[in-house]
């Protein structure tokens, strides 16, 4: 036999940083699309800017909560002119995927016994009621049945009290009903409209960076980002609460740093 040796060098790969860019494009609540996107003139949508941005630019999202979802870039990044979504600095951005015309108590049918329904297409498990007096966020259980929901009881397990659970929900594809712990008009009403915030499919190169993902899932393979046949992404500094799933990698994605969150 042949013993060979081999001589080499390598080395790890750079720590990933935040890429700085003069090319800005600015969203705000109170923007307009039509606008040039600049400091001055902002874009309204996170949906116009993603559809916009190209290699090498920012995207830099003003304070507020955007009701957005199923975001997907148009154009993609390269190497050394990535694509940036990032909050302005010391500015809370969040993306909310519940349905804001579901969140109004009022418009929720009132069957008796603090069960409530209301149209609802689609699927979800993810539900939550916000208290109003206090801000306390109330996750409700799903129930596979509307029986079980009506009756408080959940199938050799037992009563909703001995279990310990505030509320259920259950959606069937067109209604959505909610047990309530209490009159429905002291809540706010969070359930999915989006079942994504952010998807990202064969686009390489992107950061994220201190955005607050809240209440996303809707029908299947729910998640607030989605990364797909998507490598060298960088996801820092952001917030994940009330979602299905945070960030669902699939495919051929390789260096994927996520670092500095909350979930």
């Amino acid at each position: 036999s042949v013993l060979t040796t081999w001589y080499g060098q390598g080395h790890t790969r750079p720590e990933p940083t935040l890429h700085e860019s003069d090319n800005v494009l600015y969203v705000a609540l109170d923007g307009d699309d039509t606008a040039t996107g600049s400091e001055d003139a902002p874009f309204a949508t996170l949906a116009h800017a993603f559809n916009t941005v190209k290699a090498g630019q920012t995207i830099m999202i003003r304070a507020g909560t955007y009701y957005e979802g199923q975001l997907m870039l148009a154009n993609k990044a390269r190497d050394g002119s990535p694509i940036v979504i990032r909050a302005y600095p010391g500015e809370e951005v969040i993306l909310d995927g519940s349905d804001p015309e579901l969140m109004d108590a009022a418009v929720w049918q009132d069957e008796g016994d603090n069960i409530y329904s209301y149209r609802y297409e689609g699927r979800s498990v993810n539900a939550c009621l916000v208290e109003k007096a206090t801000g306390k966020v109330i996750r409700l259980f799903p129930v596979q049945d509307v029986a079980h929901l009506r009756a408080r009881n959940i199938p050799d397990a037992g009563t909703f009290e001995k279990l310990h659970l505030p509320g259920a929900v259950f959606t069937d594809g067109s209604t959505a009903y909610i047990a309530s712990p209490g009159p429905l008009s002291n809540y706010i009403v969070h359930i999915p409209k989006q079942n994504r915030a952010i998807v990202l499919e064969m686009r390489s190169h992107v950061q994220i960076d201190g955005l607050t993902f809240n209440f996303y899932g809707k029908d299947d393979y729910t998640t607030s980002i989605f990364v797909y046949n998507s490598s060298d992404v960088l996801i820092q500094n952001c917030n994940f609460n009330y979602d299905s799933s945070q960030i669902y990698v699939k495919g051929d994605t390789d260096r994927l740093t996520i670092q500095n969150c909350r979930f």
